[in-house]
């Protein structure tokens, strides 16, 4: 079953991500695809990428590999998932 108000929330932090570490004339790409039921959604840019330190730590609540945000408008909450079914 998919909640979809988290789910698209879920998708935007994702696309919102790539947008904001993309440079000017970057490249994104937004896909989705369906198997076995399943949906996948696939966003991939032309940006830095993770480091080390958010590919371990990434999908933890507020976790926030950017120091220099000030929160006000980013919580970590970018690939955190809780499962509430």
């Amino acid at each position: 079953m998919i909640v979809y108000d988290q789910m698209f929330r879920a998708v935007m932090n994702v696309i919102q991500n790539a947008v904001e570490h993309t440079k000017e004339n970057g490249i994104i790409y937004i896909g989705a695809k369906e198997h076995d039921g399943r949906l996948t959604f696939i966003v991939e840019d032309s940006g830095s990428g993770f480091t080390k330190e958010a590919l371990l730590h990434g999908t933890e609540q507020f976790f926030m590999d950017d120091t220099s945000r000030n929160g006000e408008a980013h919580y970590g909450i970018g690939l955190f998932l809780q499962n509430c079914g």
